[in-house]
Formats: C-alpha cells, sequence, structure tokens
C-alpha cells in the first residue's frame, strides 16, 4: 500500500478542483448549503472536526457541486483515512456535545394546567355555590326536613313577656 502523503487527499483533491474553476469558497458554501468552516475544515482534511455521519455526504455534495464524480471522491477519501498511520483504518469520529438536562416542558405545562383548573373548582365550590353547603348541612341534621310527606308549619317557641324593668318594654302595649 502506498503511504497517506502519496495518495492525494480528498480534500487537496477538492480545493484544487475548486481553484482550477476559480470558485470561492463561499459560493460553494451557498451551492452546496454546507458551511464555510465545514468545506473549509473538508479541504485541509481535518475530519476529526465533522461529526463522523456526516463526511461522506458532505464530500459527495461538494464534489457534485464541482462537476466531479461524487463515488471517486468517496473512494479517494476511504483509501486515504485507510491509510493513515495514526488512524489504522478507522474514520475519526465526532466527539458528542455533553447535553444538558432539559425540562419536559408539556409535562410541566400540563401539571400546571391541573393544579390550576383543581384550584378552580375550590374557589368556585365555595364561592359561587354556598348555599349548596349550607342547605346541605341544615337539611341533614333535621330530621323532619327528610320526610316527603307534607310539610307542618314550623312550630314557633313560646316568648317570655316583657319585664317592666326593661326599657320599651311598656312601649309594645300602649
Amino acid at each position: 500500500m502506498e503511504p497517506a502523503e502519496a495518495i492525494e487527499s480528498p480534500g487537496q483533491y477538492l480545493k484544487t478542483r475548486r481553484e482550477s474553476r476559480k470558485l470561492s469558497l463561499n459560493q460553494v458554501a451557498q451551492e452546496t448549503r454546507i458551511r464555510e468552516a465545514i468545506l473549509r475544515s473538508m479541504e485541509e482534511d481535518k475530519y476529526e472536526d465533522l461529526p463522523h455521519l456526516y463526511v461522506k455526504s458532505f464530500l459527495s455534495a461538494y464534489a457534485a457541486c464541482l462537476g466531479l464524480d461524487p463515488n471517486e471522491v468517496i473512494l479517494l477519501h476511504k483509501e486515504y483515512i485507510k491509510n493513515l498511520p495514526r488512524l489504522k483504518g478507522k474514520v475519526p469520529r465526532h466527539q458528542p456535545v455533553p447535553r444538558k438536562r432539559r425540562v419536559n416542558v408539556r409535562l410541566l405545562v400540563i401539571s400546571v394546567s391541573v393544579l390550576v383548573l383543581i384550584a378552580f373548582l375550590v374557589y368556585a365550590s365555595f364561592k359561587l355555590l354556598p348555599g349548596f353547603f349550607h342547605s346541605s348541612r341544615t337539611e341533614g341534621s333535621s330530621p323532619s326536613s327528610s320526610s316527603s310527606g307534607p310539610s307542618s308549619p314550623p312550630v314557633q317557641k313560646e316568648t317570655e313577656p316583657p319585664i317592666a324593668d326593661q326599657p320599651g318594654a311598656n312601649e309594645r302595649f300602649f
């Protein structure tokens, strides 16, 4: 096998073809919709800076933009990676970015909504329907209200006659 230096790198190959067509990196970025930083990393063969899953897609899109055969560029990339002594045939992997723990917004909204609904129902039961709770307490304590027959008029308690010593007691009789 040839050493990596003897094989033209895919990045160098793409860069020379781009420059021969007098295209800027910005023009290629706009046409391929690949950021300039990614294109620059590919031209410099810094594949460890790129997401591993997208390297072949990026190379293919770049080659197609330049009017080259994408399969040829991908094969050139595979051969180049295989001959790199430090990688021993392994494709460099993009390091995943550590994720922050996110709050489940949907669960939070549902929980708050349920709590607001319960608070409203409690408020409505005490403020908007006060007679309902008051009458149910008094009806439950009175045995005569539970009978289904005709009800008799309420019995009035006899009151004591006013005492003459109280002021205004004599005024009622006159």
